[in-house]
């Protein structure tokens, strides 16, 4: 549905199917199609709502589904999860309602204004522990994003449009026949592209490449010339290590995340949760307890990944049921972090891990809601207002300029809300050293990295100004220790953007570097709400490699095939022997047996029986003579010359004898001649050699430039040729090397053979070459 392309029609349609709503216009746009804004009329409560498709909507597996999906929502109660307050089922309409996140989205927010390594870490905290509840409750996004995870007023992050994909698409993730993908391609799971089941580890994987993103500014795998070639590289190939792009992330942050990239879901983590874990205890490490506060990143509702972002004993919990193909938990999956021999020590006072201790909750706090000066909030703003935004509001679920954003867009940043450190960090401007003392020297912190990147220069590297204050909190930029209630970590203070980052606290000696996109951001190639139903098909029948295996084993066979029919032979050559006693040839009655000849000499011959008065003697090729000159045959007996030159042509042949009188012929005779010369020292031989190599170099040729990707009917035909002469080239050596003379039948048996060879080949060449294309440009790039 496009309320801004088809009128009022449609948003007619809407409002009688939201009875208790009062529905507005557009404000964003997402992969599903336009995001309405609307108001509760009892609640005064602001929403978004988003329709399926109505092409889809038509299929009744998709309405099933719908349901299902959205009651399972519904019930979805976490703080990182934007909920589903209502669905409807009303006619051809499928209409979600939903949270209303004036915040925008992280995709936004990157490219705007950047993410430092302690932000990301954050974003990807609050996504695991939104994954973790949703997985927990037997629930798979399949599409995590930056653009589906959304700012609320309060600066919590949330996750959007879960269940989409499986209600549209079923267990399948689509893509047009033509090879157009639906969505975003950049963070799909290798098992998603080839069809197979999914579970927890699918997100953690697009999780794990979001966090690479934000953490470097690219993304794993380098663009392609295509989308398709995208999909390939996460199905097939191998991702850039972090640490070769963004060698400032600590190093056990950098390998949590190579392990979530992994290609074998049974090599990631099980759960969103020891994902969390094991980025969240380095982090700690690093960058101290209190790492998370300045951040303004608030993580909530997930205990165990907060208590390791802060430093205490609490573990993953054992992961619970999840109905859709969820993993076994494997012991050792998650191994806590060990810091190195000569690693910062903890601070005095920090809490440490101690294995053996219960769980550690912080003092229930308030979180402090932040909100910009001009950013309208669901209570400022009045029914009147939501009406005036038709055009599409900056603060909306969806953006035109994020075509698969979730329900919200970003408002425009503040002037520069950023810290005076961080600004002149971003001009090139050296900062000044910390307490408004000279600026400090760089100093080598634990795990190689300086002390700008991510330390402190307060003892141990934590922080200064640490101690607990009343009530057992800590004060922002002090000691270990969450901001806000039990499970809740990394609230900010008014004035402060949250996700701007902001240093390390009161004592770090040098801000983060910001990161934003280093390459152009991948957008889905086509909208859902773009395509009918029946243009789309699963991606494994676009994106698929099947086993070259089987052509190239047909391909052997058939090689097998061909070269035992040169050896053997097909057919025989024809024979007209004279009658016994007839004629003698060298003195051999060619009744008897093949005749061996001479050809440096004349060939004696004796004609019995016959009235002839001139001879002539050839030799049959497959049935081209060659020879024949005639002698005279005086009394009946004489010298015929030679056929053939002994050093054109030799071995087995046809001889062929026409006897003539007067000039007219009266006779002709064929007979098995067998020289007295070899064979393999002729120009017949050595042509057949050279055909032999010439053959199988255009085969080679032709078969590289298959594998190599170039799958072009040029070299599927040439490799099929170029086979078909390998093959007359193979009864061609039999002749010289065995002595087997070739029929035509046999070069006809053989000539096919090779060319089905060819074909075979030709396919199992494509398959190799069809991988090898989509990866060329990474295979290139790592190369460099």
């Amino acid at each position: 549905m496009s309320v801004a392309n088809t009128g009022n029609t449609e948003l007619a349609r809407v409002r009688a199917a939201l009875a208790g709503y009062e529905v507005g216009g557009q404000i964003g746009r997402g992969g599903c199609g336009v995001v309405l804004a609307g108001v509760h009329r009892g609640l005064q409560r602001r929403v978004a709502i988003k329709q399926i498709p109505p092409q889809f909507a038509d299929d009744m597996q998709v309405r099933r589904r719908f349901v299902a999906e959205a009651r399972m929502m519904a019930g979805l109660d976490h703080p990182h999860v934007a909920p589903v307050y209502d669905y409807i089922e009303h006619d051809d309409l499928c209409l979600l309602v939903l949270e209303y996140l004036p915040g925008g989205t992280v995709e936004n927010r990157f490219i705007t204004t950047g993410f430092e390594a302690t932000a990301a870490v954050a974003v990807a905290l609050s996504c695991a522990a939104g994954l973790d509840a949703a997985h927990r409750s037997g629930i798979l996004h399949r599409d995590v994003k930056p653009s589906n995870l959304m700012f609320a007023a309060n600066g919590a992050l949330k996750l959007t449009d879960f269940g989409i994909a499986k209600i549209v698409g079923g267990a399948d993730t689509l893509v047009t026949r033509a090879g157009e993908i639906i969505g975003t391609p950049s963070y799909i799971a290798p098992e998603q592209v080839r069809g197979q089941g999914l579970s927890p580890a699918t997100d953690v994987y697009s999780l794990a490449t979001m966090l690479y993103q934000l953490l470097s500014g690219v993304l794993p795998f380098p663009p392609g010339p295509d989308a398709l070639s995208l999909l390939f590289a996460h199905a097939y190939g191998d991702p850039i290590p972090l640490t070769e792009v963004a060698p400032f992330v600590p190093e056990p942050i950098a390998e949590a995340v190579m392990r979530g990239l992994a290609s074998d879901p049974a090599d990631r983590y099980d759960t969103a949760e020891t994902f969390g874990v094991a980025i969240a205890e380095p982090a700690a490490h690093f960058w101290g307890a209190n790492w998370l506060t300045p951040v303004g990143i608030p993580v909530i509702g997930a205990d165990t990944i907060v208590a390791a972002a802060t430093g205490s004993a609490r573990g993953p919990r054992t992961p619970g049921p999840f109905t859709p193909q969820a993993p076994p938990p494997r012991p050792g999956s998650h191994d806590p972090y060990t810091p190195p021999p000569g690693a910062m020590a903890p601070p005095p006072g920090a809490v440490t891990r101690d294995h053996g201790s219960g769980p550690i909750t912080p003092p229930p706090q308030p979180i402090r809601p932040h909100h910009p000066p001009d950013t309208p909030t669901a209570d400022s703003m009045s029914r009147e207002e939501l009406r005036r935004v038709p055009g599409g509001s900056a603060t909306s679920h969806g953006s035109p300029s994020s075509p698969s954003a979730g329900p919200g867009s970003a408002a425009p940043p503040p002037a520069d809300p950023r810290s005076e450190p961080t600004r002149r960090a971003d001009r090139g401007v050296p900062a000044p050293a910390s307490h408004g003392g000279p600026a400090a020297p760089q100093r080598q912190g634990a795990g190689g990295m300086p002390a700008g990147h991510g330390f402190s220069s307060g003892p141990a590297g934590f922080g200064h100004g640490s101690g607990p204050r009343p009530g057992g909190g800590f004060e922002p930029g002090g000691g270990p220790g969450p901001r806000g209630g039990s499970g809740v970590v990394g609230g900010f203070e008014p004035g402060q953007d949250p996700g701007q980052g902001g240093g390390l606290g009161p004592g770090a000696s040098a801000p983060m570097e910001r990161i934003r996109p280093r390459e152009p951001i991948q957008r889905g190639v086509v909208r859902l709400a773009e395509v009918d139903r029946a243009e789309l098909v699963p991606v494994q029948r676009v994106v698929t490699l099947p086993s070259p295996r089987v052509p190239l084993l047909v391909a052997a066979l058939l090689v097998a095939a061909t070269g035992v029919a040169a050896v053997l032979g097909v057919g025989a050559p024809g024979r007209n022997v004279p009658p016994a006693g007839m004629i003698r040839i060298d003195g051999v009655d060619p009744v008897s047996g093949t005749v061996d000849l001479d050809l440096s000499k004349p060939v004696p011959i004796t004609v019995s029986g016959a009235d002839a008065d001139e001879a002539k003697l050839s030799v049959d090729v497959l049935g081209v003579r060659a020879g024949g000159q005639g002698a005279a045959l005086p009394g009946g007996s004489g010298e015929l010359s030679a056929p053939v030159n002994q050093y054109v042509l030799a071995g087995r042949l046809t001889g062929e004898l026409s006897l003539s009188r007067a000039g007219s012929e009266i006779a002709t005779y064929r007979f098995g001649v067998r020289t007295r010369q070899r064979a393999t020292t002729t120009a017949t031989a050595i042509g057949i050699l050279l055909l032999l190599l010439f053959a199988a170099a255009y085969a080679e040729s032709n078969a590289r430039t298959l594998r190599r990707g170039s799958a072009r009917f040029a070299a599927t035909a040439g490799l099929a040729v170029s086979t078909g002469l390998l093959g007359i080239a193979a009864v061609g050596a039999a002749w010289v090397l065995l002595g087997r003379e070739p029929t035509l039948p046999a070069v006809i048996v053989c000539a096919a053979g090779g060319v089905a060879v060819g074909s075979a080949l030709a396919v199992g060449c494509r398959r190799v070459g069809k991988r090898y294309r989509y990866l060329r440009v990474q295979l290139l790039r790592e190369r460099a």
